[in-house]
């Protein structure tokens, strides 16, 4: 046999302790006097009254040899003056454990009551509950209406660290922290980013790629020196191209001709088409047979620059031509653009003069393409 203790406190309406207060400890719902103690051992208490002290603080003793662990307990407190202490909150108290034996328990359509400190079970679910607590089948539905903040309390182990997760099917996290990896159909992998997904995200490594690669697509052709011949090709320019550089460093021909950019494609060099104007500080001119770099030439003109070919529309093969050049050897400048539609994709890009064409004798040309 043993004693189990209940203590509590009591406070008037105003919350002001209630010191020096009559406490009588009854069987539940009646007027019949229980057997309490004072102690852990000793004698009953007298007339089962005990007092509260200076905190309003009393406690008792009911002892399990007394009284089958079912049996429950009423207390009721009065002092002069005082609105006497009795409520549903003092009436059928819980103080026997319901059950000190070690042999199953089985609980069937029980339900739990949190103000009578009772345990409920709805369904015959939850059997052998000296050793197990065992749920069938998809019986976690009745937490349908609880929040995940709600579960958190009961949960020994809500960061799923000890293996077990809950999931709704679209759950919101704040602040996740994701210490390993992730994986899955929305995680790709992809250095050319192929899927063009806007609802997916990419590794830190194909992300990577895609911009080295992007930075890296830029080609620098191979130079050729203008120092002979009186046009300079560049060709097997590739498929897909979208921009091309021209830069002539030094470059000088022998006669008064201009200096010219045609395009081709696969059926050769055009020559006709071109729509472009260039001026200078003395005057300006157009010109339909080629991207004319220069509004009048000499011989004694060393030119430096670029000439940017950009493709502005791929289905009509136009491409759109801007410049900038100087000579290093007077004061003579040139700017201008232009535009040209080739019957085919780009492939070449000639570098020669206007008129009967002046050979070349200086410098060097490449381009640049991506």
């Amino acid at each position: 046999m043993a004693r189990f203790k209940f203590a509590g406190d009591w406070k008037d309406g105003q919350g002001a302790v209630v010191a020096s207060g009559t406490i009588t400890i009854y069987l539940a719902g009646t007027t019949t006097k229980a057997t309490a103690y004072d102690a852990e051992t000793g004698g009953a208490l007298s007339g089962s009254v005990t007092t509260t002290d200076s905190s309003g603080v009393f406690h008792f003793w009911i002892d399990d040899g007394d009284y089958v662990p079912t049996q429950r307990f009423r207390v009721i407190g009065t002092k002069t003056n005082f609105n006497p202490l009795d409520s549903e909150q003092t009436d059928d108290l819980v103080i026997l454990p319901v059950s000190s034996s070690s042999s199953t328990e089985t609980l069937t359509n029980k339900t739990i009551d949190t103000a009578s400190n009772t345990i409920t079970v709805v369904e015959a679910d939850i059997s052998d509950l000296g050793t197990t607590v065992a749920l069938v089948a998809d019986k976690l539905d009745v937490f349908a209406a609880t929040t995940s903040a709600e579960l958190a309390s009961v949960l020994s182990d809500e960061t799923g660290s000890g293996g077990g997760f809950m999931r709704a099917t679209s759950p919101t996290t704040d602040s996740p922290v994701i210490n390993t990896a992730i994986s899955g159909t929305a995680f790709l992998d992809e250095d050319d980013m192929s899927s063009d997904s806007a609802t997916k995200v990419s590794s830190q490594q194909s992300i990577k790629k895609y911009v080295d690669d992007s930075v890296s697509s830029i080609t620098l052709g191979t130079e050729q020196a203008s120092t002979s011949g009186t046009a300079i090709d560049f060709t097997g320019i590739p498929s897909g191209t979208q921009r091309i550089i021209i830069m002539p460093v030094g470059v000088s021909k022998d006669g008064t001709e201009e200096l010219l950019i045609q395009l081709g494609d696969a059926g050769g060099v055009e020559t006709t088409g071109y729509l472009c104007g260039v001026s200078s500080s003395a005057a300006a001119a157009v010109s339909t047979s080629g991207f004319l770099m220069q509004q009048s030439g000499a011989a004694d003109q060393v030119i430096h620059g670029s000439i940017i070919l950009t493709l502005e529309n791929a289905s009509a093969f136009t491409w759109t031509c801007t410049f900038a050049l100087g000579s290093s050897t007077n004061t003579d400048a040139w700017s201008g653009g232009g535009s040209k539609s080739l019957s085919a994709e780009l492939t070449t890009v000639r570098i020669t003069t206007t008129g009967t064409p002046d050979d070349f004798d200086a410098g060097v040309i490449n381009i640049q393409y991506q």
